[in-house]
């Protein structure tokens, strides 16, 4: 079957479509417009059923498994993550199962060919000075390997990271770093020491700097309303009635030498009612 495909649209409404080379013209009418409608429909449903295909259950089980989180299956199957979730939880059931029976079984390489690892491992964290109830135990499976059994902890600030090999079918550990060998008395040296754990690398935050806070000015007091030029004048004058600025001196008396009175300058009542006119001081010593 011959492929068309949609040229364009010419002036009066009609599809121009593509067929081998050659232009074919398709008139616009509403059975068209139907058939556009039922395809779109169709490819809306074979879409859905594509969606609700059969999960790859064995698959996601797998990952899971291997150590990865729930949401990271999710983004990579580009799958619910609600629907991970139900089949994260009898996974999370198995590697509690694996850690379990690994901590239970016998340690082959015990010195008595009859120690539990957990026996062991529990003296061991005891001469530590680290409780059992402080450690966090994991397991991890890839494929169908043996597990990787991990405890972690904190002492005196290092993260301990011991790891084992375990194989459930015969029992067989093998130490993976030099904190497990210590906790399973494999190596009598001295307490290893590992490495801190290390800080985010988080970049520096932008400076800060405060800009130099400004010296805060007191408040200046109000000013005093300015008086008008007529108001101004009325209180000059008011000051100039009620305030003497040079206040006068006081009369000095001048003492005469006895013998020797003078006259004041001033007339008598006698004087003024007999005639008699003002005398000298030169005058009074004559007479």
């Amino acid at each position: 079957m011959r492929k068309a495909e949609f040229d364009h649209v010419d002036e009066e409404g009609n599809l121009i479509l593509s067929l081998d080379g050659a232009q074919a013209v398709l008139e616009a009418s509403e059975q068209l417009e139907d058939a556009l409608l039922a395809s779109r429909k169709i490819k809306a449903q074979a879409a859905a059923q594509k969606r609700l295909a059969p999960l790859p259950i064995s698959r996601i089980q797998s990952m899971l498994r291997a150590g990865k989180a729930p949401a990271e299956v999710a983004e990579e199957l580009q799958v619910g993550e609600s629907l991970i979730s139900k089949i994260a939880g009898p996974v999370e059931n198995e590697k509690r199962a694996a850690v379990q029976q690994f901590l239970s079984g016998f340690y082959q390489k015990a010195p008595m060919r009859k120690e539990r690892v957990a026996e062991i491992i529990s003296r061991s964290l005891s001469r530590i000075g680290v409780k059992k109830n402080a450690v966090r135990w994991s397991a991890s499976r890839e494929g169908r390997g043996p597990w990787t059994v991990t405890a972690e902890f904190d002492r005196d600030g290092n993260r301990w990271i011991p790891s084992w090999s375990w194989d459930g079918q015969d029992n067989s550990i093998s130490s993976l770093n030099e904190e497990a060998r210590y906790l399973l008395e494999e190596d009598s040296g001295p307490l290893p020491t590992p490495q801190p754990p290390k800080k985010p690398d988080i970049p520096p935050l932008p400076s800060q700097k405060k800009a130099p806070a400004q010296k805060k000015k007191a408040p200046e007091p109000p000013s005093a309303p300015q008086a008008s030029s007529d108001e101004e004048a009325e209180a000059e004058e008011v000051e100039t009635e009620l305030v003497d600025p040079a206040p006068k001196p006081k009369p000095r008396i001048a003492f005469q030498p006895k013998g020797k009175m003078q006259r004041k300058g001033v007339p008598s009542w006698d004087d003024i009612l007999f005639g008699g006119g003002v005398t000298s001081p030169q005058q009074s010593e004559e007479s």
